[in-house]
């Protein structure tokens, strides 16, 4: 019984009902304070009193309901206004729909932060762990990331979601972390019903696929990392490092949702140094639609003071390693200490310098063999 009144309590915190019905009590006393001094100085009738006293009470029960009815997360989820005219990123390049076969629903974590989920394709499911600034819909029309997702759909069933803060997901949630990724994670596929499955991780999405494989062996069949790495910035324990972290994380908190783009950019071209003009306005107008300067600084912060490396000798899935060499993001040193960490781990260099290879990059199509031929040993479904 006590359980079922904390979950309630809980749900009505969330829902932010405490908080509308604060408001309402103090806006009730300031209006009735203002009947008292209207009434006398316009000789109003003694009901006047009564009749404001009577619809703020009636007004109370409406307010509440509809303050439970309203969903936190679509009123996190509001998008900023559109930049100024004279930017240069001002709007996105227009799009396709998502596929009408993609089926976007949403599950609970442990919290009570809701997650949400594509599924697409048929066949063995593939699950893929969430990362930085992604978004269920936009995602795959962008040309940075739709080669990869239609590729993963082909042979299998591809399940992805937005992780807590972004995308689709809510971004009103108390806890930004790893435990919470990793549970994210496994309220994921526990709402798809995904008993076994291929586990990729790209980016960030690594730590979160080890720690997974490490605590589910018994439902990874296979792990295929991707540009990720062991070590968060702030377990390095190099000073330097630590104030360039500083540095990035101050920019994205102050000046990510300012209407010069400029800050941005600085990240695109970062992530995506060989990137057409397209495709980095794409990735300029996604950190912006995906995910709030507030949640992308925590976000970063969370990451940086992970550590996995003493998860690696525990995975038992089979595993391919896969970065480019000269990734600004991920130094490929990180590649190296991830496959050497787990045993029988392959680590497959390719050449470039894009952080998430795009589908012009001259490794993409090695990149795309090297998958197919790794998911036909260990997970049966691709040709």
């Amino acid at each position: 019984m006590a359980g079922q009144l904390g979950k309630f309590l809980g749900e009505l915190k969330q829902r932010h009902v405490f908080r509308v019905a604060l408001a309402y009590i103090v806006v009730a006393w300031v209006v009735m304070q203002a009947a008292a001094l209207i009434k006398p100085a316009l000789h109003l009738p003694d009901w006047f009193d009564t009749a404001i006293d009577v619809a703020l009470v009636l007004g109370f029960a409406p307010a509440v309901v509809i303050a439970w009815s309203a969903s936190p997360a679509r009123r996190e989820r509001q998008e900023p206004p559109p930049e100024s005219a004279d930017s240069s990123t001002s709007q996105l390049p227009q799009a396709v729909p998502p596929p009408a076969h993609q089926k976007i629903q949403y599950c609970k974590a442990l919290d009570g932060t809701r997650i949400a989920y594509a599924t697409l394709g048929k066949g063995p499911p593939i699950v893929k762990a969430a990362n930085w600034m992604t978004h269920l819909e936009l995602d795959w029309n962008a040309p940075l990331f739709s080669h990869w997702y239609s590729g993963l759909c082909q042979d299998h069933m591809l399940i992805r979601y937005d992780e807590r803060g972004c995308g689709l997901s809510d971004w009103d949630t108390n806890d930004i972390s790893h435990e919470a990724f990793v549970q994210d994670l496994e309220a994921v596929v526990d709402a798809a019903q995904a008993e076994r499955f291929a586990l990729i991780g790209i980016s960030q999405g690594c730590m979160v696929s080890i720690d997974y494989a490490v605590r589910h062996p018994e439902r990874v069949a296979c792990l295929i990392l991707f540009g990720g790495f062991q070590t968060g910035q702030r377990r390095l324990n190099d000073p330097k490092l630590e104030k360039q972290f500083d540095a990035l994380k101050s920019m994205i908190e102050f000046h990510w949702g300012t209407d010069n783009p400029a800050f941005r950019q600085y990240f695109t071209s970062l992530f995506y140094p060989d990137a057409s003009p397209e495709e980095m306005t794409w990735y300029n107008e996604l950190q912006r639609r995906s995910v709030s300067p507030q949640n992308a600084a925590r976000i970063i912060e969370a990451v940086s003071t992970v550590d996995v490396a003493d998860l690696l000798p525990k995975v038992q899935a089979p595993t391919l390693v896969l970065h480019v060499v000269d990734d600004a993001v991920a130094p490929f040193a990180q590649a190296r200490a991830l496959a050497a960490g787990i045993t029988g781990a392959r680590l497959v260099p390719l050449e470039g310098r894009n952080h998430v290879l795009l589908e012009h990059d001259p490794a993409w199509p090695k990149c795309v063999q090297e998958v197919r031929e790794f998911l036909a040993d260990h997970w049966p479904g691709s040709v």
